[in-house]
Order: structure tokens, then C-alpha cells, then sequence
């Protein structure tokens, strides 16, 4: 009898005291988002780069406890010196700063190491990104423009962390690493310019 009582007890002890595994999402679709630090890949034909901000958000689904893919749409901004190597407008100077605008969708398949609550996680992907080069001028026969886009394939490969408040979401950090390889022919930036860069972002998944 009192080693019956006793069992329960340890058992209803055990019950109370567990932390519930994020299960809920195994086998559903998610949506996440995320918003952060944009540090570029330097290049040599800038100077004075200066990341603005990064965003990242999509859909995934998780396959299993320890697989899981994503598409995103990826966002991110940087200020650079205006390159000496442009030709002259027609009119006036060039502004002294200048700006590379990439976006793109991105795909990742995300290995998850799988702890109750706290999920660790590392991942690899591909994607396809437009970077935008543009910058402006002002001058008394009017304000001109430069701009130039160059779509590219790109690789990235990330590692983070996610921590379930409840079972069906999850607030994590990521570090993401992005390369991609645009040119510029047009606007005299002879070569490859680096427009990927590293990102730091606070992340939001809701599993639905």
C-alpha cells in the first residue's frame, strides 16, 4: 500500500515538473520571420560599406523531429561611397554615397537537434537574388540616376537556436551566412562584386 502511494506521487511529481516537447508542429506547416544585424562581404570595388538591416521570412514544414525545410523571401540593405569609377553624369556630381539593395528566395533544409523546449538547429541552402546598385546625382540641368540590377544564384549556410514557449511557437536567434556574386558592367564596377553578407536575426515561428 505505501509503496503504491509512494509510486504515484513520484509519478504525478514527474508529470507536473516535465517540460512538454514541441511535438505539435512535427508534420505541419510553420510560418517564420525574422529581423536583424547585415554585416556585407567586403568588395573591392566599395569602400565604407555599411549594412543597414536584414529580414528573413517564409514558410516551412517539418518533416520529422530532426528535418525540416524553408522558403524565404530575404531583405537586406547596404550604404556604400559612390565609386570613383563611374562615369560622370550629365550633370553635377555624383552623391558621395550610394546603395546595394539584394533580395531574393531562398530555400534551406535544417538539421534539428531536438532537446524539449530548446532546439539547436544547423542548415544549408540555395537561392536566386537580385541586387540592386543605385545611386543619384544633382546638378542644375536636373537629377540623374544610375541603377543596376544583377540576378544570381547564391549559398548559404546558417546555425541557430530556438526556444519553445508553447507548443506550437518558438522565439530563436540565427546567424546566416550569404554568398552571392553580382556584377555591375554597366556602371564601370569591373569584376565580381561580394553582395551577400553575414546576418545575426531574432526569429519568430508559428506552427499552424
Amino acid at each position: 500500500m505505501i509503496a503504491a502511494i509512494a509510486i504515484s506521487l513520484f509519478t504525478s511529481a514527474n508529470v507536473v515538473h516535465a517540460e512538454p516537447e514541441p511535438t505539435a508542429d512535427i508534420g505541419a506547416t510553420y510560418f517564420t520571420f525574422g529581423v536583424g544585424a547585415y554585416r556585407p562581404d567586403s568588395s573591392a570595388q566599395f569602400a565604407n560599406q555599411s549594412g543597414q538591416y536584414g529580414v528573413a521570412f517564409g514558410l516551412g514544414y517539418r518533416a520529422t523531429r530532426t528535418l525540416a525545410w524553408e522558403v524565404e523571401f530575404i531583405d537586406a540593405y547596404q550604404r556604400l561611397d559612390t565609386p570613383a569609377s563611374l562615369s560622370a553624369p550629365a550633370s553635377g556630381n555624383w552623391d558621395p554615397r550610394a546603395s546595394l539593395h539584394m533580395e531574393g528566395i531562398a530555400a534551406t533544409l535544417k538539421y534539428i537537434f531536438s532537446h524539449g523546449r530548446i532546439e539547436p538547429y544547423a542548415g544549408a541552402g540555395i537561392g536566386w537574388y537580385r541586387s540592386s546598385f543605385s545611386t543619384t546625382s544633382s546638378g542644375t540641368a536636373g537629377s540623374y540616376a544610375r541603377d543596376e540590377d544583377s540576378d544570381d544564384f547564391g549559398v548559404h549556410l546558417s546555425a541557430g537556436v530556438d526556444y519553445y514557449v508553447a507548443e506550437q511557437h518558438a522565439f530563436g536567434v540565427e546567424f546566416r551566412s550569404l554568398r552571392v556574386n553580382a556584377h555591375f558592367p554597366q556602371s564601370g564596377l569591373t569584376g565580381t562584386v561580394h553582395a551577400g553578407g553575414n546576418f545575426l536575426l531574432l526569429k519568430y515561428r508559428v506552427a499552424f
